[in-house]
């Protein structure tokens, strides 16, 4: 039990000075009884003091006040919170419990050629535990177990041809129905690309929590595109300004696709473009725009801060 020491002896000008000195340094909470004044000081023990004046009673009321405050607003459960329907961080950072968000989060993510969708997938299947689903992972993961959508696929993708609509979208609600997105929920990757096919989606039963676009300008993403380069052996990719390759044998053997030229990646631009506008149409009520151009863990910051107000309870 903490020793309570008293202090007649010091002169009321001494024990002014001594308790605004420990109101500088340290939270002190006041408990104000008919009979004594209690400072209460963590690090230290406590001490009875004499009756405090008028002006340093207000003070010490305030700064509790302001403490309390503060408190709730750190709270990941506060009043606000519930009032509100969803977390108040009022610019603080965010202090929510995983298990604030969603059980099983449903989200797509989209944006140009070399916007950065692949690292910011990464990081959100990191903080959120979902599943990521990329149509050309699944179609080839379709074709080699063999399944009824990927031998359907497959057909197409011998002759080369493009794989229709129709069978990529068999192929998402299948992936979707396995126990892991049920369970984890799922990441959508660069798809839907047309209005067709996210009219498609809807139809077939699949519904977002959030829609992500990531919003880099052309000159910038063809300059990302335009730098690419990737490692033959490791299949690392470098970029020649923002992430060379090690001099010597590395950057001797390694190589450019042949679509990563500026005429190529401005037609795929335009293809873009021309379907853009009519998707994120088809989730505005979901969708977030996220600024591409900053440094990738800003980017990765502003996504999860998006999804945590989206997906919270």
């Amino acid at each position: 039990m903490m020793n309570v020491f008293l202090k007649d002896s010091m002169s009321h000008t001494h024990l002014s000075e001594y308790s605004l000195k420990l109101s500088s340094i340290y939270p002190l909470w006041y408990i104000f009884s008919a009979e004594r004044r209690y400072i209460i000081n963590p690090p230290f023990l406590f001490k009875k003091s004499h009756h405090l004046t008028s002006p340093h009673r207000i003070f010490m009321m305030y700064q509790f006040g302001l403490l309390l405050i503060i408190a709730v607003m750190l709270s990941p459960g506060n009043a606000f919170a519930t009032t509100f329907g969803k977390p108040s961080t009022f610019g603080l950072p965010s202090v929510r419990p995983p298990t604030a968000v969603r059980a099983a989060p449903k989200i797509i993510i989209s944006g140009a050629p070399a916007s950065g969708k692949g690292t910011q997938c990464a990081g959100i299947v990191s903080a959120f535990g979902c599943i990521h689903l990329s149509t050309g992972d699944m179609l080839r993961a379709a074709v080699a177990a063999g399944t009824p959508v990927g031998m359907q696929a497959k057909e197409y993708m011998d002759s080369g041809k493009l794989v229709p609509d129709e069978v990529i979208i068999n192929l998402i609600q299948d992936r979707m129905s396995e126990d892991d997105c049920k369970n984890c929920g799922w990441l959508l990757d660069g798809f839907p690309r047309t209005k067709v096919q996210a009219d498609a989606l809807k139809a077939g039963g699949v519904k977002a929590d959030c829609f992500i676009f990531l919003n880099v300008p052309d000159e910038e993403l063809v300059k990302r595109v335009c730098g690419r380069r990737t490692d033959p052996v490791t299949g690392q990719i470098y970029h020649t300004e923002y992430n060379p390759p090690p001099v010597g044998e590395i950057a001797d053997r390694v190589t450019q696709r042949s679509d990563d030229t500026e005429e190529k990646v401005k037609v795929r631009l335009a293809a873009f473009h021309d379907n853009v506008a009519a998707v994120k149409g088809e989730f505005k009520d979901i969708s977030v725009e996220i600024d591409g151009t900053q440094k990738p863990d800003i980017v990765g910051a502003a996504i999860k801060d998006a999804l945590d107000t989206r997906l919270w309870k």
